[in-house]
């Protein structure tokens, strides 16, 4: 209903405030436990945006981004978003001051979305490097990007990965573009390159799957 829908965002804005609540409140004379490490949307049809919106407005709201426990793993497999979702989320979270980083987000499921292309992928990685520092896994198979994409998984990996005294700006180490009809053999080539790099993380994963007989799961150890 309207009325859960409502309680449900507000529950989540608040997420941190409620659970540092929960030692104080007895529910059945037992404390009350807040343990919540993932969203899945999956399977949804996203009718009037109103994942779109929920989502933006958690982004935007949500009280102590950096230890909101409940995104650590973000599932939105086949939920009905396009480029224009993933872009919107990506200005709202990178719109929170500086140090408002979502550093509990570790997985980012987008697959199974076609309407997700190489429009929103330039935003989504700034996002990524500004916002989501300990983001690991970026699943983006079955949507509908290209090797432009692929070009800039490259040039994002050879740009953000050298070492910063001694440090990497980014977790990212697995990234899965596997039944993406705009990845050619071109694109495969530009993601297996980054093995050959000095720039390449030792636990860099890479899924690709071309001409539906060609798979690449490559680790670097």
């Amino acid at each position: 209903s309207k009325e859960e829908y409502f309680m449900l965002k507000f529950y989540f804005i608040h997420f941190c405030d409620f659970r540092a609540l929960a030692p104080t409140i007895e529910c059945s004379a037992t404390q009350c436990q807040i343990s919540i490490d993932k969203l899945c949307f999956s399977l949804n049809t996203n009718t009037n945006e109103t994942l779109t919106i929920f989502m933006n407005d958690i982004f935007k709201f949500c009280v102590n981004p950096w230890d909101a426990s409940f995104l650590s793993e973000l599932i939105f497999y086949r939920s009905g978003i396009d480029s224009n979702t993933v872009i919107q989320w990506s200005h709202t979270m990178m719109s929170r001051p500086e140090q408002q980083a979502f550093r509990r987000i570790t997985n980012l499921d987008l697959s199974f979305n076609e309407n997700i292309d190489d429009e929103c992928m330039p935003i989504l990685f700034e996002c990524i490097l500004h916002k989501l520092p300990n983001l690991e896994t970026l699943d983006l198979s079955s949507t509908s990007i290209t090797d432009k994409t692929c070009a800039a998984i490259h040039d994002f990996y050879q740009t953000h990965f050298a070492l910063h005294n001694g440090q990497r700006k980014s977790c990212l180490s697995t990234v899965n573009v596997m039944r993406c009809n705009g990845v050619t053999k071109n694109g495969q080539q530009l993601l297996s390159a980054i093995f050959m790099q000095k720039f390449c993380p030792y636990n860099f994963v890479v899924h690709c799957i071309v001409d539906e007989h060609v798979c690449n799961v490559a680790i670097n150890v």
